[in-house]
């Protein structure tokens, strides 16, 4: 397990995440271990969302607030095979060393049920919402769809589906307002939480196919 002696600093948009998502189902489970709402269940979230953080910079696109601490969206675009195998090694070498082996193994458990709901409804070449965090005092006030909008915008430049899941009902008619329909809900086994996938059409000249 990290300490505080070999941490480097965090990205100050982990607070927001912690703040805003560390009652979600899909991280209590994976760190169930730690206790939720414990101080080392935060940190060690802290730190999940500092390497998703980065992660995203390399590998998709990050949008964040002007202050960085109040909200923070995290994009995952398409990979070529080899650069996928590799993010998920990295992924998983993170988990192990710095959140435990429990998380590593829950982890796995909850991204494989989820991929295979999603694997059959989510377009190909779709990019992914991995995570949007907004300071709940700030939630409704219309930071979360700035943050998405950067990116989708993007997306539907470059023609561009894009998908996300949730497992909050309140969230649905946020995706609603953005253009989102959601594709299929189901019951996730290991957190028993109900989880919707959402798919968004980008834009496509009249006569174009789908």
């Amino acid at each position: 397990m990290i300490t505080a002696t070999d941490s480097p600093p965090l990205d100050p948009a982990c607070a927001c995440g912690v703040a805003a998502l560390g009652d979600e189902p899909f991280y209590g489970q994976m760190l169930a271990h730690l206790g939720r709402g414990s101080s080392d269940y935060r940190a060690v979230l802290a730190r999940y969302f500092d390497f998703a953080i980065r992660e995203g910079e390399r590998l998709g696109r990050v949008a964040r607030a002007a202050d960085p601490r109040d909200g923070i969206a995290i994009w995952t675009l398409p990979q070529a095979a080899d650069v996928q195998a590799a993010a998920v090694r990295a992924k998983r070498e993170f988990l192990e060393r710095h959140c435990g082996t429990a998380a590593r193994v829950n982890y796995d458990l909850l991204v494989e049920t989820m991929a295979d709901h999603a694997a059959d409804l989510v377009p190909s070449g779709a990019w992914y919402l991995s995570i949007l965090a907004v300071q709940p005092a700030l939630q409704g006030k219309g930071l979360g769809q700035a943050l998405v909008g950067v990116t989708l915008a993007e997306a539907d430049a470059k023609g561009a589906d894009t998908y996300v899941e949730t497992s909050n009902p309140r969230n649905l008619r946020f995706y609603q307002r953005l253009g989102y329909t959601a594709v299929t809900s189901y019951r996730e086994p290991v957190t028993t939480a109900e989880y919707w996938v959402l798919v968004r059409r980008a834009p496509r000249p009249k006569g174009t196919a789908r």
